[in-house]
């Protein structure tokens, strides 16, 4: 429709250019081929203004249906949008509560190698609350360092990063050991008297 307006509107200068020219000689004149030239000019310029009007008000009227198109698509999005967000909601929640019970999970797991470990050391002396303490949260730190910014947490060397489990099983292995060779160690028998000793008779010479 633009392509055609635009036709017409050159076609509507074209006239205008023509009326400029012999408007004189129709009024000034009055020479009657000019004159019955311009009539024919004035109708084709009123029948072209309509027309450009008419082509004005379907532009309008498809720029109305263009925007209410794309009111009509940007709202389709949104509720997709809209479903989508409630879906990850969903996911969230879940998410959140698996969280929450891996926590839990967790602290019972610590609070109880805790507790061993101490009653382990109150035998074998070994490992100490302190190195214990220190191994749980360089653990947890290990565990966090690719989301360490998240949490603003310190960035251990690379040599300090081990799972709990790795310094439980050193812990063990020194430990074990030490407990298994007291275990094998023979029992101690009760000294003997020696053969030229005589028994005392508690009651004396018979």
């Amino acid at each position: 429709m633009i392509e055609q307006r635009d036709a017409v509107t050159a076609r509507e200068q074209q006239l205008s250019a023509e009326r400029g020219k012999i408007a004189f000689a129709a009024h000034g004149d009055g020479n009657s081929k000019a004159k019955t030239r311009l009539a024919a000019i004035h109708r084709d310029l009123a029948e072209i203004g309509s027309e450009i009007a008419s082509f004005d008000a379907a532009i309008g009227e498809a720029d109305v249906r263009l925007a209410s198109a794309k009111e009509r698509y940007q709202r389709s999005v949104e509720r997709e949008r809209a479903k989508e967000a409630l879906d990850y909601l969903d996911h969230l929640l879940s998410h959140a509560h698996g969280a929450d019970a891996a926590l839990r999970q967790y602290l019972t797991a610590i609070v109880a190698v805790d507790q061993c470990a101490q009653r382990v050391c109150a035998i074998a002396s070994r490992p100490s609350r302190d190195i214990v303490c220190a191994a749980l949260k360089r653990s947890l730190l290990s565990a966090l360092t690719a989301h360490r910014q998240t949490f603003e947490l310190p960035l251990l060397p690379p040599n300090e990063r081990k799972p709990l489990a790795e310094w439980a099983e050193s812990w063990a292995t020194a430990v074990r050991g030490t407990l298994k060779q007291r275990i094998a160690e023979p029992e101690r028998q009760p000294e003997q008297p020696e053969a030229n000793e005589q028994p005392t008779s508690v009651g004396g010479n018979w």
